[in-house]
């Protein structure tokens, strides 16, 4: 009998002993976590649920913008309503722009959140998470620069076109030229320039694919890569 009572005490013991073993630790786990990162997590995590959109939004509503702009361009034979169709065509591109951005853009704050919540890393060392940085920014740029090329290449194709295919008012065409002149200076630009950041991760060759991107490794995204090497 005393032996028996002599096992349950060891055994109750042993039990309680883990049991404040596991709350110690779970209390520790839960020290560990830096203020300001739990509210980065949640934050980032309620705004993901609060807000979702189709990334190719921005480029339909764009193009449909763009179509009608043309359209009553072309069908109509007032001055006014020519400028104000004009300015149809402008806010259809600059959608188009903004969609490319958004197709290429890795979202700031998901990388972020991405980082901080993967479980193949616990701890960050200083290359890892500089390797990470210049991905993060790499990417962010690359989607700048494109959305800038494209916005800019298509609003100079556009105010040529009003200038010199298109039954445009003599007063108005000069300035469509000067526009279309300054959009193609901004459009080559971009397309030749390329950040700190993109020239480190994906290289320096040229490239203006929205749709594929290849590393500095040569990893190609889906899709066909459209790029010179210099």
């Amino acid at each position: 009998m005393k032996i028996y009572t002599k096992f349950i005490c060891i055994f109750l013991s042993i039990l309680l002993f883990n049991l404040s073993v596991f709350a110690e630790s779970k209390n520790l786990k839960k020290k560990r976590i830096d203020p300001r990162i739990e509210f980065f997590l949640k934050s980032t995590k309620n705004q993901e649920n609060k807000y979702s959109f189709n990334q190719y939004e921005h480029i339909i509503s764009g193009v449909g913008a763009f179509v009608i702009g043309n359209l009553g361009y072309l069908l109509t034979d007032s001055t006014p309503l020519k400028i104000a169709y004009s300015g149809i065509q402008t806010i259809g591109i600059i959608n188009i722009g903004q969609g490319v951005y958004q197709r290429n853009s890795p979202d700031m704050k998901k990388s972020f959140y991405k980082l901080l919540t993967t479980k193949k890393v616990r701890t960050y060392s200083k290359p890892l998470l500089a390797k990470n940085l210049i991905k993060i920014f790499a990417m962010e740029e690359r989607a700048k620069r494109l959305s800038l090329f494209f916005s800019t290449g298509f609003l100079s194709f556009q105010y040529l076109l009003n200038a010199t295919v298109y039954d445009s008012p003599d007063r108005v065409k000069n300035i469509y030229i000067f526009f279309s002149g300054i959009n193609a200076i901004v459009a080559t630009y971009s397309a030749l320039y390329k950040s700190d950041y993109e020239s480190q991760y994906f290289g320096k060759q040229i490239d203006i694919n929205p749709l594929a991107f290849r590393d500095s490794q040569g990893n190609n995204t889906f899709g066909a890569m459209i790029s010179l090497t210099f």
